[in-house]
């Protein structure tokens, strides 16, 4: 059993540590589209742990980028912060 949490842990660390180098590549790029994917797969990634904090943090950068360019995830990513009190109605 040790063998698999061990194995669950390198798992995730290299997820992270791949996702977070995504996204210091598309900030370099200015590449707005994909900040916001990146960003919504990062809280979710947090919801996944139950971090609702780390989860609503990532939320709103992707939220921040999807208004600048008028994506089509921004209702949805206020919906899940509003979900979490973290939007005024």
């Amino acid at each position: 059993m040790g063998n698999v949490i061990s194995s669950s842990r390198e798992l995730a660390a290299s997820f992270d540590a791949k996702l977070n180098d995504e996204i210091l590549a598309a900030h370099e790029r200015d590449d707005r589209n994909a900040l916001v994917e990146l960003y919504r797969q990062a809280a979710d990634r947090e919801e996944s742990r139950a971090d609702l904090d780390g989860m609503c943090f990532f939320l709103t950068y992707a939220w921040i980028f999807a208004l600048e360019m008028d994506h089509d995830l921004q209702e949805e990513l206020c919906a899940r912060l509003r979900a979490h009190g973290r939007v005024d109605e």
